[in-house]
């Protein structure tokens, strides 16, 4: 590339007017721009008004590219390579795009450059910030947030054809009608002179006899219709489809993997099944019927590895993954099982057996022999009573027993059992049960201490579902349409949720614990966010038909399942996202089981595989699927 092809020298090019570096507005009251090369006078141009400049932007396009040249006495129109000559010069860049700024100009290593002119170091004030300027700053800003010195904001040029309005634009419209406002109220007509008094053709003798306008009324009615008919608000029309005002919710094939078929049955049971839980690392899964058969089988193979009978109606089944432990909710009590298969993934296995089962042996023994001196049947009948005479424990040490592995079990001296939820570092587990006059009670109870409290002593209502949450000390209390949290370890009541679910009988909290699910007898479930409001975030209540028999989420996946007693098994994807301006993103994915009005295909229990997007259900139909 040339550089004199860029060059700024005037020398090389034909100016018309030639007046040097003389100021322009020397000429402004002149007829004529300067003196040409031969001394004669340049001409102005007509100058164009601006109904003329205006005209010319509407017709073209391009208006913006012609620049009027004083000096040449012409117009010049600015080429798409002039323009991007000075797009690169605003920016800070060559003129040309064939220079960068990678290649060398000047040449390295030159012999002189060796020899520094002075072998003199610098000082380290040379290396720090100067001091005087940063007082100097730290005083200015001082200045500015005290108000003694008021930065002036730059106030914005006001464009010329901002101002310019197109006056012909209603010209065909009538007075009443407005493109933009829709029908202006009209003002009221002033009266004429026949009207200002309203004289008769005989001669009146003073104004105070003149009698009152005869259409007053007349007016005053139809001046009242015009108000009445003109539009109070302006509304614009919004040009919206479908499209734009429905939230894009992906389809079912962008959201896979999800289950879809079962493909393996577990055919061992006899009777109505009520409870599943599967082992925490998805080789094992625990059954349990009405009957009272306590059933360990393999997921995949559906070989019974241990079968215990009970002799009780067996209510739920959960897992305690830190002592390996299963416990077995019973009407009667719960029963807390490790097989030998369970032992070498216990975690702490020092704990259970030179603590918890030596104090639960000497507790139950106390317990036996205060028994047998004195009944509590009035204490426990007296309301003033702690809880801890409500329960008692019981061990085993029967070959037969052992060999079932039920290690204790823990009993209501009067009343039924309904629940229990442990809490996910395995001390604590909560048991919801009903005493003998019908009411709903929750206890939880620890196992290092053996102890037990009631954190809804003072709450009033029938208590169906329990739950504690995945990371903090919160206990999750559903009672009739609210939802209640307390505190463990204040022991108070922090939050309170209102719905429309009445009586709320199931409940399931999501892994990461901010947001939960309620089921309701009437079929419907609703999406609660803990951190934010204190009703429902969605309601889910077009799907489910009858009662909610359980829920549950995947501890992996975003799957959220849901099962009714007409026999539908419902699975969703469940996205929570980690900040707050999303809201959760929850799509209906497909029906995995649906037999509609028949008793026998009821749905009783609903859990996840806890590694793969499996769903395991088990019902009336004494048989457990497993959905994949």
């Amino acid at each position: 590339m040339n550089p004199r092809d860029y060059s700024s020298d005037s020398s090389d090019e034909d100016i018309l007017v030639r007046t040097g570096n003389v100021p322009r507005q020397w000429y402004k009251d002149f007829d004529h721009l300067g003196y040409g090369i031969n001394s004669k006078r340049v001409a102005k141009p007509e100058e164009e008004d601006e109904i003329e400049k205006f005209l010319k932007k509407a017709k073209s396009k391009d208006w913006w590219r012609n620049i009027s040249d004083e000096m040449n006495n012409k117009t010049v129109y600015l080429s798409d390579k002039d323009l991007e000559i000075i797009k690169r010069i605003r920016a800070g860049k060559y003129a040309s795009n064939k220079i960068t700024d990678d290649e060398d100009y000047f040449e390295k290593n030159l012999p002189y450059q060796m020899y520094p002119l002075s072998n003199h170091s610098l000082p380290k004030k040379a290396f720090l910030p100067s001091k005087n300027e940063k007082k100097m700053i730290n005083r200015l800003s001082k200045m500015i947030e005290d108000g003694v010195i008021k930065i002036k904001s730059e106030k914005k040029k006001k464009d010329f054809f901002e101002d310019i309005s197109d006056v012909w634009k209603f010209e065909n419209t009538s007075s009443l009608y407005h493109p933009s406002q829709g029908f202006v109220m009209p003002k009221p007509e002033a009266p004429d002179n026949d009207e200002s008094y309203n004289f008769n053709s005989q001669s009146e003798v003073s104004l105070r006899r003149l009698p009152k306008y005869e259409k007053l009324v007349e007016d005053q009615y139809e001046r009242l219709l015009d108000i009445f008919q003109s539009a109070r608000v302006v509304k614009k029309k919004q040009d919206l489809t479908e499209e734009d005002i429905l939230p894009k919710v992906p389809s079912p094939e962008e959201l896979k993997p999800f289950p879809t078929k079962d493909n393996i049955i577990h055919t061992n049971h006899a009777n109505v099944i009520n409870a599943i839980c599967v082992e925490p690392q998805g080789d094992y899964i625990f059954t349990g019927d009405n009957a009272g058969f306590l059933f360990f089988s393999d997921i995949i193979t559906s070989k019974v590895l241990l079968e215990v009978i009970i002799e009780d109606n067996i209510k739920s089944i959960q897992y305690n993954n830190m002592l390996s432990l299963v416990s077995v909710c019973c009407e009667g009590g719960v029963y807390f099982f490790r097989p030998k298969f369970l032992e070498r993934r216990n975690q702490n296995p020092s704990l259970l057996t030179e603590r918890i089962l030596p104090e639960i042996k000497a507790k139950s023994t106390n317990s036996n022999r205060k028994n047998s001196t004195q009944g509590n049947e009035d204490e426990e009948m007296n309301g003033n009573k702690s809880s801890k005479e409500l329960f008692y424990w019981k061990t085993y040490d029967t070959k037969k027993v052992k060999k079932s592995g039920l290690l204790f079990s823990l009993h209501r001296k009067q009343g039924e059992l309904f629940n229990v939820s442990w809490h996910h570092k395995g001390d604590f587990f909560a048991v919801l049960s009903k005493n003998e006059l019908g009411k709903s009670q929750v206890h939880v109870h620890s196992l290092s201490s053996l102890q037990n409290f009631s954190p809804t002593s003072k709450n009033k209502g029938d208590i169906r579902a329990i739950a504690f949450h995945s990371t903090k000390p919160h206990f999750y209390v559903c009672a009739d349409s609210n939802v209640y949290i307390y505190d463990l370890k204040q022991q108070e009541l922090v939050r309170k949720f209102v719905s429309n679910l009445y009586p709320i009988n199931s409940i399931c909290l999501h892994p990461l614990g901010g947001d939960f699910v309620a089921g309701s007898l009437g079929g419907k479930v609703a999406w609660f966010q803990s951190d934010l409001s204190e009703k429902p975030h969605l309601q889910m209540e077009q799907y489910h038909e009858t009662k909610i028999k359980a829920l549950a989420f995947h501890s992996k996946y975003n799957l959220l399942t849901s099962a009714s007693k007409e026999g539908k098994v419902l699975l969703y994807y469940s996205k929570v996202y980690d900040d707050f301006l999303h809201d959760p993103l929850i799509v209906p994915l497909t029906s995995l089981k649906s037999f509609y009005g028949n008793p026998m295909n009821e749905v009783n229990s609903v859990t996840f595989h806890e590694r793969y997007p499996w769903v395991m259900t088990a019902g009336n139909d004494k048989v457990i699927s497993i959905w994949s």
